[in-house]
């Protein structure tokens, strides 16, 4: 469950040593509240950030197809190597075994050095999320590394004007 809010205040309880957090949320979470209130909660809190439009996804996808056709390779090749260069990406260190779900669940797992951990034989591997899952900063971010590299082989990257309806 994601939801959307502010912080609102932040107290002491002196008696139990422990922080009360106030938050105001933008949505109806009566549900969760229901469901959840008498459970331990892991918590994650982070700054917002919009998704990714679909116009810089269809932009960037458009660029690629001009760069793939210059390079005489693939969108989904080239793609591959933009996640190299600029994308999102954890480092995750798993057993020999366990390798290969990583590379069934990931977009695009390198191999980065192998290891040991506490006598056990290990992959120390570098994660790549794939696009879909980015925020707007995040594409942003691979956009205009994209729009460099386009630049470098002479390729136009005005984006498509867009229609006034």
């Amino acid at each position: 469950m994601a939801f959307t809010g502010k912080i609102i205040s932040l107290g002491k309880d002196y008696a139990t040593n422990k922080y009360n957090l106030s938050l105001s949320i933008n949505e109806d979470i009566r549900g969760a509240y229901e469901k959840l209130r008498d459970c331990d909660l892991s918590i994650e809190i982070k700054k917002y950030r919009d998704k990714r439009s679909l116009a810089a996804n269809n932009y960037f996808w458009q660029l690629l197809d001009k760069m793939a056709k210059a390079l005489r390779t693939t969108k989904d090749e080239l793609y591959l190597r933009q996640l190299r260069k600029y994308g999102v990406f954890e480092y995750i260190v798993c057993t020999e075994k366990a390798y290969e779900a990583l590379v069934e669940r990931w977009r695009l797992v390198e191999r980065v050095n192998e290891i040991d951990v506490n006598g056990t034989d290990a992959v120390q591997t570098r994660c790549y999320f794939g696009s879909s899952t980015y925020n707007s900063k995040e594409m942003s971010d691979l956009i205009n590394g994209t729009v460099d590299d386009a630049k470098e082989l002479e390729i136009e990257t005005e984006p498509p004007k867009r229609s006034k309806e």
